[in-house]
C-alpha cells in the first residue's frame, strides 16, 4: 500500500474524469513528443532525479550504470521507456518514469516528523519531475490535481492518518512507533 501520485499530460479543454476513463482503453493522453524525445525527456528527469540521490536503486541497472557516468544510453535507448527510481535502506519512496506519464509513491509507514521529512524529499522529486516534463499531478487520494505548496499539509494529514488507522486495526503487525 501506498500513498501515489500520477503526473501527466492533461489535454487541453480535457477533465481528470474523462483522462481516467481513457486511460485504461487508450493509454495516457500523449505529451506530443515523439518516442525519441520521450526517451531524452526521461533520461533528463532521471538524471535530475539522480544527481539529487544518487543512492537511487535504478531498474533497469543498465541505465543505473549510464546515470552514474552521466552518458546517454544511444545504443541501448528503450531501456529509457521505463525507468525504476527507489530510494536506499528503509525511505518509503518510488519514482517510476514511462514515456507518457510518471508516478511518484510513498508506502504506507510512518507518522510524525519522519512521514513529513519523507513527503518533503517526494515533493522535491514531485517538483522535478513537473519542472521538467509540464506533467500536472494528480493525487488519488484527494482525488484531485494539486498545487505543491498549498496541498502539502493536507496530503501529509491523509497519510499519517492511514498509517494510524491501520496500526490500530492491525495492532499485531506493527510496532506502532514513530519509525
Amino acid at each position: 500500500m501506498s500513498y501515489d501520485f500520477l503526473l501527466f499530460t492533461l489535454p487541453p479543454g480535457s477533465n481528470i474524469d474523462e483522462v481516467f476513463d481513457n486511460a485504461d482503453i487508450n493509454g495516457w493522453p500523449s505529451n506530443g513528443l515523439s518516442a525519441g524525445d520521450q526517451r531524452e525527456q526521461n533520461w533528463a528527469v532521471a538524471r535530475a532525479l539522480y544527481q539529487k540521490m544518487p543512492d537511487f536503486d535504478v531498474f533497469p541497472q543498465q541505465v543505473g550504470q549510464f546515470l552514474a557516468q552521466d552518458e546517454f544510453p544511444f545504443e541501448s535507448a528503450r531501456l529509457l521507456d521505463r525507468i525504476e527510481l527507489n530510494a536506499p535502506g528503509e525511505n518509503p519512496i518510488e519514482v517510476a518514469l514511462y514515456l507518457d506519464h510518471a508516478s511518484v509513491k510513498i508506502r504506507y509507514w510512518y507518522t510524525g516528523e519522519i512521514a513529513r521529512r519523507f513527503f518533503e524529499e517526494a515533493r522535491n522529486y514531485l517538483a522535478i519531475i513537473r519542472a521538467q516534463t509540464g506533467y500536472i499531478i494528480h493525487d488519488g487520494q484527494l482525488d484531485k490535481v494539486i498545487d505543491l505548496s498549498t496541498d502539502f499539509d493536507a496530503i501529509v494529514d491523509i497519510y499519517v492518518g492511514v498509517v494510524r488507522r491501520f496500526r490500530t486495526e492491525h495492532p499485531n503487525l506493527t510496532d506502532n512507533s514513530d519509525m
